[in-house]
């Protein structure tokens, strides 16, 4: 719609958007204020097929129907509510291009003064010093289906070695994060994929655990050869080598904590002994600090 019919940026000295329903005409995808959220993407939002039945039930059918037809658009007012309520988890959207880039663990550099990774609620108004009057910018986050809805957000970077013996393998990443206050074990790998010797796989992971600061990291992967549903399989790839892998670091990037300095992200890095190779299914620890590099 033209501008003078709906929300704008010129509406105010400073308007942010929470978009949770843009594909059935009750929101939209522009970005139309100085700052937009568009928590899981701006569409459909987690638990909301299963909450209108259980509303019928706590808060009576009024609640129930509302929730069963305006879901979606309703989690923006919930999201907000609770950003408000909620001080040991605050929900913070990282500037990024595209969900799929923020889901890919491609972004979560916060900027120098933490202008690229903004609180939900009250506190997005830090972002006035940095507002655009003629462009908007896109924020993303994660959340959970039911209450509370904030999760933790951590970037995880996996870069394996490259010494002379080692050779493309195919498989799943996994780690295992364990804080001060609680373990988080965790697949990065939604399905079996190529690891290059050399190359730096980005991830991003969201849980409702806090596991407090960082103490140990640990790694493995699981060997898995193409299937007849993979281009490898095809292309005659097979993956016959020892099975093993060489890793040089993976570093754990946190990117909220529920209070303002958790918006800065504090990268964590753990080391790997880089010309040691690593069986599949074998689970090694690592150890915080500078890591060596193997140059060829």
């Amino acid at each position: 719609m033209a501008k003078k019919v709906r929300l704008d940026r010129g509406d105010a000295d400073f308007v942010d958007v929470i978009h949770t329903d843009s594909i059935v005409g009750l929101g939209t995808t522009e970005a139309i204020g100085h700052i937009d959220f568009y928590p899981n993407g701006g569409d459909h939002q987690p638990g909301c097929v299963i909450q209108p039945i259980s509303t019928l039930f706590t808060e009576g059918v009024e609640q129930g129907v509302r929730r069963l037809f305006a879901c979606d658009h309703l989690r923006s007012i919930d999201y907000y509510i609770e950003a408000m309520d909620n001080e040991k988890c605050t929900p913070v959207g990282v500037a990024c291009e595209s969900w799929k880039k923020y889901s890919d663990g491609e972004c979560s550099d916060c900027g120098d003064t933490g202008q690229k990774c903004i609180m939900v609620g009250p506190q997005a108004e830090t972002f006035r010093e940095f507002k655009n009057d003629k462009k908007g910018k896109k924020f993303f986050f994660k959340t959970a289906p039911t209450k509370p809805y904030c999760m933790y957000d951590y970037q995880v970077q996996v870069t394996l070695a490259k010494p002379e013996d080692s050779s493309t393998q195919r498989g799943k990443l996994y780690v295992t994060i364990e804080g001060e206050d609680d373990d988080l074990s965790i697949r990065l790998s939604e399905r079996s994929e190529e690891l290059e010797p050399g190359e730096q796989y980005s991830y991003l992971v969201s849980t409702k655990k806090n596991p407090g600061p960082i103490e140990t990291v640990k790694f493995k992967w699981v060997s898995y050869a193409p299937t007849l549903f993979d281009p490898e399989f095809w292309q005659g790839k097979t993956y016959e080598g020892d099975k093993e892998v060489y890793l040089s670091r993976v570093s754990v990037n946190p990117i909220n904590n529920g209070n303002i300095e958790g918006r800065k992200v504090t990268p964590s890095s753990f080391c790997y002994k880089p010309d040691e190779p690593i069986k599949s299914n074998k689970r090694v620890e690592l150890t915080p600090g500078e890591c060596e590099e193997i140059i060829q």
